[in-house]
């Protein structure tokens, strides 16, 4: 299966503490968010990885020829949304992907999320659970994701996405060039029973802000 790391973000609210690209922020060890996502996809087989670049990208894209054969990228020509960036990552493509957030430390079975989703034949979305405050929440019926909601405050703990999909072939269709797939797609493909949930138990961090950006040897 192939791989889409979405790794075009300005990473604004990381500046000060870095002023690379978010994807090549060092999170210990000389070792970038994209040498642990790469890392990661390999170590499950998953060797065709595009990577979707835009804000600085001339400077990932650098870093990424370390990488050697099976990894590529293309330039998002201007902001398009995660789903707009999505959609243009995966124009022509006639098999499912998976699709990476570029700011994620994870220790996720890639190899059962596209398991699962193959066996099932339905878009599936990652799902952890983490404080309902910092993040929007996933709605679950078995394993079918029924609706989202906002951020609820407090410091209960609630199912999140995990920022990692697999995307089935038409899935774009009727959208335009620029949208978010969690805001646009994702409820609608919510409402039509067309979304599942991998359910993964295991460490995760978003590291898209400072203070959990300095948790960050913890997820590790």
């Amino acid at each position: 299966m192939r791989a889409i790391i979405l790794a075009g973000g300005f990473g604004t609210r990381l500046r000060g503490i870095h002023e690379r690209p978010k994807c090549l922020i060092d999170i210990g060890g000389g070792k970038t968010l994209l040498d642990h996502q790469v890392g990661l996809l390999r170590s499950h087989g998953i060797n065709d990885i595009i990577l979707s670049l835009h804000y600085k990208a001339d400077e990932v894209a650098a870093y990424a020829r370390r990488f050697g054969s099976g990894v590529r990228w293309v330039y998002e020509p201007e902001p398009m949304g995660t789903g707009g960036g999505i959609k243009f990552a995966t124009r022509g493509l006639r098999q499912p992907v998976i699709v990476c957030n570029g700011d994620i430390i994870t220790h996720i079975d890639f190899s059962a999320l596209a398991a699962k989703a193959l066996a099932t034949r339905s878009h599936m979305l990652s799902v952890v659970t983490a404080p309902a405050k910092d993040f929007g929440n996933v709605e679950l019926l078995d394993d079918r994701i029924i609706g989202f909601h906002e951020k609820r405050g407090g410091e209960e703990f609630a199912r999140v996405s995990e920022g990692f999909y697999v995307l089935f072939p038409g899935i774009f269709e009727g959208f335009d060039d620029k949208f978010s797939i969690e805001r646009d797609c994702f409820p609608r493909l919510a409402q039509r029973g067309k979304l599942r949930a991998y359910i993964h138990r295991g460490k995760w961090l978003d590291v898209g802000t400072p203070e959990r950006f300095e948790r960050r040897h913890d997820a590790l």
